[in-house]
């Protein structure tokens, strides 16, 4: 068994655009893991934990997408606006939000990308005051999440891929 956040994001991202094989999802999540240069960082419990880097997650989904018959461009930031994620949605697209935190518990980095699939400006009707947040599937729960961009800890930038398909 094998689990990287990149991979299982760049998963549901092929979903969207049809390009998985129902038949061979393990198949699938091993070539995007192969496709994006994914490296094993941890053997715990049977489980192979794996690590990308950012800039290879476009490319790989775009290479993935092709060998499928699937037509798909990316485009990655370094320090994305919030515009650069609601204009993929509103499109119809789907792409992938990359971020890091230290870790309470060992106060050390941790970095995790997801796939987006919606966004939500929140509001407070007596202040006037917004927050800005993206609708992820963060490969850890079955249920949608909000993940704050305006959150001032993460240790860098948010980074993003945007898919057009």
């Amino acid at each position: 068994d094998h689990y990287a956040c990149a991979v299982s994001a760049l998963l549901a991202c092929a979903a969207h655009y049809q390009a998985v094989d129902y038949t061979d999802i393990a198949g699938d999540y091993m070539d995007l893991w192969n496709m994006t240069d994914t490296s094993v960082y941890e053997v715990k419990n049977s489980i192979t934990y794996g690590s990308t880097q950012n800039g290879n997650i476009g490319p790989g989904f775009v290479s993935f997408c092709s060998n499928r018959g699937v037509s798909v461009s990316q485009s990655t930031s370094y320090s994305p606006s919030y515009s650069f994620f609601t204009n993929f949605i509103d499109r119809g697209d789907i792409g992938v939000v990359m971020c890091g935190i230290i870790d309470e518990d060992t106060n050390e980095r941790s970095g995790h990308a997801m796939a987006v699939e919606g966004y939500a400006t929140l509001k407070k009707s007596n202040s006037g005051s917004t927050v800005h947040t993206l609708m992820v599937f963060d490969g850890w729960g079955d249920t949608v999440r909000y993940l704050n961009i305006d959150f001032d800890g993460y240790t860098e930038h948010i980074a993003g891929v945007a898919f057009n398909g």
